[in-house]
């Protein structure tokens, strides 16, 4: 092992490596604080169980961590974020939305974030559930219906009611002295219920032949489908 200098030697003090290679035969345990000044080459795993503190840049291949990410003593995904993936599996450290139960005390920072706001009492909460829905901004925007948190709503396909259909009309033209008893209208040819005769005055009530279907339409906007996944 070699080291320019080493401030202290007793446990429970301070190290510091300035720029030298160090060769451990077995992996040192040292209950200090680790100070490299210059450059350090770690071959095998560093396993560091308190703070570490890097006061310039990292550079990794990959990065892993169990738990949140801090910047400047702020999380930079905070539990309780969600956001959309194209990933098949769900990723380290995240749920898909899918409305599955936890426990509070496992998952106690989501908890913390969400609560019972989707469902759930006592030791078990529920995450959201957006699997074939698209997410809206909660509240109320200007000129806009109010939405709460979690609440749900719309429908992939609607019939019309009779108050949705704008108002219209149906016009009958008469035609001059028919022999067939039938009239025309803007909707089509139609037969009188009674006989035609070529005196007579009175030409209604007419009613107009049924058109359409009466089935529920599609109202889904173009979409591609993905995953929502939820921070824990």
């Amino acid at each position: 092992m070699s080291i320019n200098r080493t401030k202290s030697r007793v446990a429970n003090k301070d190290v510091m490596f300035q720029n030298r290679l160090t060769n451990f035969t077995s992996p040192p345990i040292h209950n200090g604080d680790l100070y490299v000044e210059r450059n350090e080459l770690i071959g095998g795993n560093l396993d560091v169980s308190g703070n570490l503190t890097v006061r310039k840049d990292i550079r990794a291949k990959n990065f892993y961590a169990s738990g949140n990410y801090y910047l400047d003593d702020y999380v930079l995904i905070p539990a309780g974020t969600v956001i959309q993936s194209a990933a098949i599996n769900e990723p380290e450290g995240w749920f898909e939305c899918d409305g599955r139960s936890l426990n509070t005390t496992v998952y106690s920072d989501l908890f913390s974030a969400i609560g019972y706001t989707y469902g759930g009492s006592n030791g078990t909460f529920k995450i959201p559930d957006t699997r074939g829905r698209v997410c809206i901004g909660a509240g109320q925007g200007d000129g806009l219906t109010n939405h709460n948190l979690s609440s749900t709503g719309g429908e992939e396909a609607h019939t019309l009611s009779v108050n949705e259909i704008p108002s219209h009309s149906h016009s009958l033209i008469r035609r001059a002295n028919p022999d067939d008893g039938a009239y025309d209208t803007n909707s089509g040819r139609q037969d009188e219920s009674s006989a035609a005769t070529t005196d007579r005055a009175d030409l209604g009530p007419f009613n107009t032949s049924y058109t359409g279907g009466g089935a529920a339409h599609n109202i889904m906007q173009p979409f591609i489908a993905l995953r929502h996944l939820i921070k824990y």
